[in-house]
């Protein structure tokens, strides 16, 4: 059969065509049922048309789309993959990798290392590492443990509370049992030839102990020895007792604990017996 027919002018039926090239195409005429009442599509009436169960691509040919009116999105249930009430994962595989289903951390553009989590490398960023290692010529920045240089004691901060490391000033970390050289003591009594109590190292203010880490007794008399005792005070604890003999008689000790005075009290020797001719060095520093 041919494509076209042919209608004589002037008889018959008119129908519609477009001229194209000279050849005649039947124009067609669309409906749509609204309700039981056949429809003309027309610029008023457009055509209704149900996308939500067919695949229908929208393009804009690199212009721009424009939508009248309101448009709504129906809400989300929330679920175990959501973030408020939309699901950012239900459509994710799950893997070794992942949070509920969604792959967070495996990228292929970066190899496993022993620092990573999956693949992703968390702990090496810059700036963080030191770009030198041990033994290493030491230059650039590297991280580095600092404190506070200090030349006098620190205000004591309360039972649990957070500390600052503390170094001298030249950045020497100061480690007990010593502390900072402004807070080292020493002292030196004259001869002691009787039984009166003799300061050897004075009190260190309101709050403040010394703590001694070696002393020397020695007694110099050519017959007469003694007990010598170190105290708290005049007359107060007996922290140490030597027997200090004659004729050179006596004691060098260096204390890996301490001996510890009262608060604001002076170290103190004593001795036992009269005539005996005794000297009494200490060493240590003050502290809270």
């Amino acid at each position: 059969m041919p494509d076209n027919f042919q209608v004589t002018a002037g008889s018959g039926t008119t129908v519609a065509t477009k001229d194209a090239s000279g050849v005649h195409h039947p124009k067609q005429m669309i409906e749509f049922d609204s309700g039981g009442t056949p429809t003309l599509v027309s610029g008023s009436n457009p055509l209704p048309v149900d996308v939500k169960n067919a695949s229908i691509p929208v393009t804009d040919n690199g212009g721009s789309l424009t939508v009248d009116g309101t448009v709504s999105i129906n809400a989300i249930p929330a679920g175990s993959n959501n973030i408020g009430d939309v699901d950012i994962a239900s459509a994710l595989p799950a893997g070794d990798n992942n949070i509920g289903n969604v792959d967070i951390v495996t990228l292929p553009s970066l190899p496993a290392g022993t620092n990573n989590i999956g693949d992703v490398d968390v702990l090496t960023l810059p700036g963080v590492a030191g770009d030198i290692a041990h033994d290493g010529a030491d230059s650039g920045n590297p991280v580095k443990i600092g404190g506070k240089a200090k030349s006098a004691e620190p205000t004591a901060v309360a039972n649990n509370d957070r500390a600052e490391l503390i170094t001298d000033l030249v950045g020497k970390q100061i480690v007990l049992p010593y502390a900072l050289p402004e807070n080292l003591v020493a002292g030196t009594t004259s001869d002691i030839t009787n039984t009166t109590s003799t300061s050897v190292i004075a009190a260190a203010g309101a709050g403040i102990r010394n703590y001694i880490t070696s002393l020397t007794i020695t007694n110099s008399h050519a017959s007469v020895g003694t007990w010598v005792n170190i105290t708290d005070g005049s007359g107060g604890t007996v922290l140490l007792t030597v027997y200090a003999a004659p004729t050179g008689g006596g004691v060098a000790k260096d204390f890996p604990t301490p001996l510890k005075t009262t608060a604001n009290t002076a170290l103190h020797a004593v001795c036992a017996t009269s005539g005996a001719t005794v000297r009494v060095s200490a060493s240590g520093y003050t502290g809270r």
